[in-house]
């Protein structure tokens, strides 16, 4: 039965995917471990030389075998490309990460570091038409707002700022990903940007229930409870049975909080 296989042939593409993203995550891992147990014998320089190095690596593969820049979804070269891209991109952040650790070249303004891999992600996701690398930009992007604000000197700030950004985070990701299918350009993007605004904004407006006082808490569960329920009907009327469980899970939660 052809339907049965190709079933069966996107059942096993997406076990590798996960398979292979597992790899990727060990093999970060193993460098974490191995910059860790041998700092004193290779020396800062050339651990950040290294893992300069490592990184090129993949990220020269993925240059070589891309098909030509489109803006609409591209057929994947390989199987593993994705994760070979996410596996190039996630070494160098960390070769930055070391390097801003070891030399201080940022100083105090050390979270811009999370706002380059941020925007180094999203060119690389654009260009090489990878989803994979749209979420690593978005998640930078927001832990680059929610460290900036963790470390300023205010602790009202510092905790309710982190609450903002959550909330403008996630609607910028909603915008944006409401921008991919008016413009229709990389419109696939979509779910990527549309997924985590929304998951953001609810988790926003869940910390706010749980770590205000009772007034606020409970207009935090109200809201939670209203655009999550909201967004419950939005998804279950279009189909979009992710955006539905994030819903109700908001809903419920927003509901417990009232009662």
């Amino acid at each position: 039965d052809p339907a049965r296989l190709v079933a069966s042939a996107a059942k096993i593409r997406g076990e590798l995917g996960w398979i292979l993203y597992a790899g990727v995550s060990l093999v970060v891992a193993g460098a974490g471990l191995l910059v860790k147990e041998n700092l004193a014998a290779i020396g800062t320089l050339g651990i950040a030389i290294g893992l300069g190095v490592a990184a090129l690596v993949p990220l020269a593969w993925v240059i070589r075998v891309a098909p030509a820049f489109s803006w609409s979804e591209a057929s994947s070269p390989h199987l593993a490309f994705d994760y070979i891209l996410l596996l190039g991109l996630l070494l160098a952040g960390g070769d930055l990460a070391f390097i801003e650790y070891q030399f201080t070249p940022l100083g105090a303004s050390w979270p811009w570091h999370l706002f380059f891999v941020a925007v180094a992600a999203f060119v690389f996701a654009v260009r090489y038409d990878s989803r994979v690398a749209l979420s690593l930009a978005l998640s930078s992007f927001a832990a680059w707002r929610g460290v900036s604000v963790s470390f300023l000197e205010w602790s009202w700030w510092s905790q309710e700022g982190v609450r903002v950004n959550m909330i403008v985070c996630g609607l910028l990701f909603v915008g944006l990903g409401a921008l991919f299918v008016r413009t229709g350009r990389k419109a696939h993007f979509e779910p990527v940007a549309t997924g985590l605004g929304w998951t953001l904004l609810l988790g926003a407006l869940f910390q706010g229930e749980i770590q205000t006082d009772d007034r606020a808490g409970l207009a935090y569960a109200a809201a939670l409870l209203a655009i999550g329920g909201g967004l419950c009907v939005w998804a279950f009327r279009r189909g979009r049975f992710a955006l539905f469980a994030v819903g109700v899970v908001g809903a419920y939660m927003g509901l417990c909080g009232v009662v």
